[in-house]
């Protein structure tokens, strides 16, 4: 099964994120920062990341370097802030502004993944 790890600092982003895709059969966690992703995806790797990039602890850019060069885990940036969604475009697979709209959502993960 496809796993999905959302980082978002908002847990009602997280939590739409995860219904959304969870209903459309991915298997999807949830981190409320960079540190705390990067801790679940070291225990076992994700075929996803969606990153926001603007989180008070610490920014969303951290895991988007840790998976740039690893071709097995794709990367989407969310953000509100679309100076940063262009600051980062080059080092993801897709950015997304928000707010997420569900069939944006769908339809650029079943892109990233290829499914």
């Amino acid at each position: 099964m496809t796993r999905v790890l959302v980082i978002d600092d908002d847990e009602n982003i997280q939590f739409f994120v995860k219904q959304v895709l969870e209903s459309e059969g991915l298997a999807v966690a949830t981190a409320a920062g960079a540190q705390e992703g990067l801790a679940l995806d070291e225990a076992e790797p994700f075929d996803l990341v969606i990153t926001d990039i603007v989180m008070p602890e610490q920014m969303g850019v951290e895991p988007i370097l840790k998976f740039e060069d690893r071709e097995t885990t794709k990367t989407i940036a969310i953000s509100s802030h679309e100076t940063y969604l262009d600051i980062v475009e080059e080092l993801v697979d897709a950015i997304l502004p928000k707010p997420l709209k569900p069939e944006t959502l769908i339809k650029t993960v079943k892109s990233v993944l290829d499914i």
